[in-house]
């Protein structure tokens, strides 16, 4: 409902009125909670060969299957999800899904997948194309993996990709769905002369595209070994968050958390509860855990960052006589 309510306020053909605005039950739909929402154009990027791609499988499977992500994202409902892969086989998104499988089991038919290699989407033929996939498959969530095998131009330059960048609004417009890119941001190329150069930076940040797109998940590391780091630069409408280290499990072809985010345990145990908790009850669950010794100054951090809000007690929360504590509520 909400989503059909967002799609439905973009598509009005005449400025609504405040009184209608303010009564309007409107929330953010989060595909991915606190990292992906519905009807946004987002993007993966990193070097060649630490692993994109299978990182993109794994969402593509989570979101399908309605299944946290890195165990850590929420993903509230399962979505339709459209992955077009444009540099690999269909043989191989094969064998690295059954490789994935084993490690989360059965993926649902609604992961639709595709391997095209003349599709360009800086046309309009070949943004019908992708548009009539979208239409006939109900698809909520479009992956395409990887950007530059799908415009003719070169994706650095972002003048050059107008079409493509307005060809992927009109699909969020008319269909409501979520966009995520797979880049290769230091791809080379050539030009007509026949001399190398550098397509794109190493860091989308002040790029033309980073304020196009509404997140930016940044994986780095060493193609040859298994442990990356995954960066947010760009986080339009969720929390800010730092670094995660992730490991890449070379039998299921997944990626593990192996340095997970104390305040995302925190609020984790915080919904877990409810989503509403006393301030003592709290420290005494964390008493023993590694990076949990302060939960003063954690509170304080998810405070300041909008995650929770702090109040104090009610009497049927806390009967016990004396001064009654604060309690913690996670922010929808």
């Amino acid at each position: 409902m909400i989503a059909i309510q967002r799609l439905v306020l973009k598509k009005l053909d005449n400025p609504i009125p405040w009184s209608q605005l303010r009564n309007l039950e409107i929330k953010r739909d989060f595909v991915v909670v606190d990292l992906l929402e519905a009807q946004t154009k987002n993007f993966l990027y990193g070097p060649p060969g630490v692993g994109k791609t299978y990182l993109a499988l794994q969402l593509a499977g989570c979101i399908a299957k309605g299944v946290p992500f890195l165990d850590t994202f929420n993903i509230p409902e399962a979505k339709r999800v459209l992955y077009v892969g444009a540099e690999n086989p269909i043989i191989d998104l094969k064998e690295r899904l059954l490789k994935q499988e084993s490690g989360v089991g059965t993926l649902p038919d609604d992961l639709m997948l595709h391997s095209v290699f003349n599709l360009d989407l800086n046309t309009s033929s070949g943004f019908y194309r992708l548009n009539t996939w979208v239409e006939a498959y109900h698809s909520e969530v479009v992956i395409l993996d990887p950007l530059y095998q799908l415009t003719s131009a070169d994706e650095s330059q972002l003048h050059s990709n107008n079409s493509l960048r307005k060809n992927m609004d009109k699909l969020i417009t008319d269909y409501g769905i979520l966009e995520l890119f797979v880049h290769h941001p230091t791809k080379g190329s050539y030009n007509s002369f026949g001399q190398s150069y550098s397509r794109g930076l190493d860091d989308l940040r002040g790029a033309g595209w980073a304020m196009w797109l509404d997140t930016a998940m940044k994986i780095g590391g060493q193609a040859d070994k298994p442990n990356r780091v995954l960066e947010f630069p760009k986080l339009r409408n969720a929390p800010p968050r730092g670094k995660m280290q992730i490991h890449f499990n070379g039998q299921t072809r997944l990626y593990e958390v192996t340095d997970r985010d104390t305040l995302d345990d925190l609020v984790q145990e915080i919904k877990s509860l409810g989503g509403s908790c006393l301030v003592p009850d709290l420290e005494e669950r964390f008493r023993d855990k590694p990076g949990f010794s302060n939960i003063g100054r954690l509170i304080k951090e998810l405070k300041t960052a909008e995650r929770i809000t702090v109040r104090t007690a009610t009497k049927n929360e806390y009967s016990k006589p004396g001064r009654r504590p604060n309690v913690v509520d996670v922010v929808d």
